[in-house]
């Protein structure tokens, strides 16, 4: 399987690490040969027929250098154009005011015959309907459990743990960052500007966390687990956001204060004051999701919400499912043919 990589930043650059480390492992167990033959960056994309290792790219991108600055590179759309590989992973930083440039990538991607997995969430929560029924008008795959849950395969959860069942809500905690925050000034009396100086420091939060503190990351996450659980058509514009910048209500001993995503009655996202039983109350960067299943009542799936490798490790579960999924294209094609 042909990969391009577009977005070398923290995820890209431990999906290629993961994909070299792991080559022997998917070869023997999922019967899957993987191989990246472009990497992409701000300055461009480069390509090499044969593959690229690891190290090749990642030295020049760890010493803080544009890919430009060592290979011969070609414009990022100018190279998913021309439908080199049978996957174009799409991993650059999300924009949620127009989800450029990467929804044009993925379109784009789409447009050559490229399958598309996809680790950014301002296309998914900003076109999704738009982003499936392409790839669907040409026979082709989308993948984004990455988009969600970082590591943590919520929307697989709820796909294969719970198939058969009708799952009727959910609601959850999206955001490891606002959930970091949430915790030090509840638990431990921090003020929200030392908890979030902290965050930065320790790699939790972003320069600037603005979208993780005010929800929208949230929003956006909640955007796509209602499209992809109830097969519906919301967008980022049809979810009602309240954030931390506008204060954390003060609490007693018996409760706390966690940003949830929830998505009845209304699909929203907002701070909510919960018992310290709830199973919800979780600290630290860790995400959850309580599922509301009719045959079972609730179901919870917990886990790390964010970071490169965790990231890049859900794009190599949706790689195993693009391969069962072209097999099962394959398999219908030929018995079409034999009818």
């Amino acid at each position: 399987m042909r990969i391009g990589i577009v977005g070398y930043g923290s995820v890209g650059k431990a999906l290629h690490r993961l994909i070299y480390e792991r080559t022997w492992e998917f070869k023997n167990k999922y019967g899957l040969v993987l191989q990246v033959v472009f990497v992409c960056d701000r300055s461009g994309c480069f390509y090499k027929d044969n593959g690229i290792n690891p190290p090749e790219t990642l030295n020049v991108k760890e010493a803080g250098k544009p890919l430009s600055s060592i290979f011969k590179v070609e414009p990022v759309l100018e190279t998913i154009k021309k439908g080199l590989v049978d996957v174009a992973v799409e991993c650059t930083p999300a924009n949620f005011i127009d989800a450029e440039p990467a929804f044009t990538h993925i379109m784009e991607a789409l447009k050559s015959g490229s399958n598309v997995i996809t680790t950014n969430k301002g296309p998914m929560a900003l076109y999704m309907p738009t982003i499936l029924e392409e790839a669907e008008s040409r026979g082709l795959v989308v993948l984004y459990s990455g988009t969600v849950g970082g590591g943590t395969p919520f929307i697989y959860f709820a796909d294969n743990a719970l198939k058969g069942n009708r799952i009727l809500s959910f609601r959850g905690i999206l955001n490891g960052t606002s959930n970091f925050v949430l915790s030090k000034v509840i638990n431990e009396g921090s003020s929200i500007e030392d908890a979030i100086s902290e965050a930065k420091r320790l790699g939790i939060a972003e320069a600037d966390p603005t979208l993780d503190l005010n929800g929208t990351d949230s929003a956006a996450k909640l955007v796509i687990l209602l499209n992809h659980v109830f097969e519906d058509k919301y967008t980022l514009k049809d979810i009602e956001i309240n954030g931390i910048e506008k204060g954390i209500p003060k609490v007693d001993f018996n409760h706390t204060v966690k940003l949830i995503a929830t998505s009845t009655p209304r699909p929203r996202v907002s701070l909510e004051v919960i018992s310290k039983d709830d199973p919800l109350n979780i600290d630290g960067t860790y995400n959850a999701v309580e599922f509301t299943v009719e045959e079972l009542g609730s179901v919870y799936l917990i886990g790390k919400g964010a970071g490169g490798r965790e990231t890049a490790g859900a794009v190599m579960r949706d790689l195993v499912e693009l391969k069962n999924r072209l097999q099962i294209q394959y398999f219908r094609k030929s018995y079409s043919r034999m009818l």
